[in-house]
């Protein structure tokens, strides 16, 4: 059985499947489109988070670096205490800063201390990325910057995707770092893009449940008053009476297409001029 032109379609057919048609494309824009986009901006936004917390941490430097200008205690004492202050500075559960200097030294790592006073210079990750000569490339090229590569989590052994931001203070030749994990991002957009596609699941149900129960109020009075009709005039004439009088469009308007002639008649209403 061939499908049916579209134009012989069922009024109640055709306004379901145009309502269907309007919410796949509104979803597919929503995935394909703002749903990409959406997941770029929460981790930039986690980026950008991540910056502030390590300028904030990186302003403490100033803060000892002054007491030790000033003489109130020596250059090596305010090292070693900026150091235990740094160490000690938690913004999460598993969020830290760790220091190393420009030699590849590592200063002070509050989770991993046995890498204290070592050289990191051969210190790879799993892929092969030796993350502590990136860090001080950077630092080197442009003061701060993002270095992605892979890290264990504390208490845990292997290592996972990681973004982390470094910022040089170089009257000490230190710089401070402190980083996110690629999965917790990925955890947060995972619940964003499950409460939005519930969201689309909802709309489209009542969307399409208000297309059908619209078109069966529509269709259901028509085919109640065209059965009682002999001529096609007065099924043009009840089908305006549904619109203007049941439905409640104050100005309606039907014609009948004449192919023959390629001409429109106004069959409703009768007598307008």
């Amino acid at each position: 059985m061939y499908l049916l032109r579209f134009k012989k379609w069922p009024i109640l057919i055709k306004i379901i499947t145009i309502s269907i048609v309007s919410v796949t494309f509104i979803t597919l824009v929503i995935l394909l489109y703002f749903m990409p986009l959406i997941e770029q901006k929460v981790l930039d936004g986690k980026k950008e988070g991540l910056k502030n917390v390590v300028d904030v941490a990186f302003g403490i430097f100033q803060e000892y670096d002054t007491l030790a200008t000033n003489g109130q205690m020596s250059l090596d004492d305010a090292k070693v205490q900026f150091a235990r202050r740094i160490k000690a500075m938690r913004y999460g559960q598993k969020d830290y800063f760790w220091i190393n200097d420009m030699k590849l030294v590592m200063i002070m790592h509050p989770i991993k201390s046995d890498l204290d006073g070592t050289d990191l210079t051969d210190n790879k990750d799993p892929n092969g990325k030796y993350l502590f000569r990136e860090f001080v490339a950077v630092c080197k090229s442009r003061g701060a910057g993002f270095v992605d590569y892979m890290w264990p989590k504390p208490g845990e052994e292997t290592a996972v995707p990681k973004i982390s931001y470094v910022k040089l203070y170089e009257p000490w030749g230190w710089l401070i770092g402190s980083g996110i994990y690629i999965d917790d991002v990925k955890n947060d957009i995972n619940r964003l893009r499950f409460y939005m596609l519930t969201g689309i699941f909802i709309f489209s149900i009542l969307t399409i449940s208000l297309a059908a129960v619209i078109g069966t109020g529509i269709t259901r009075p028509l085919k109640k008053v065209i059965e009682e009709d002999d001529s096609l005039e007065e099924v043009y004439q009840r089908i305006g009476e549904v619109f203007t009088q049941q439905i409640g469009i104050n100005c309606c308007f039907i014609y009948q297409i004449i192919h023959a002639k390629n001409a429109m008649l106004l069959t409703f209403p009768r007598n307008f001029d």
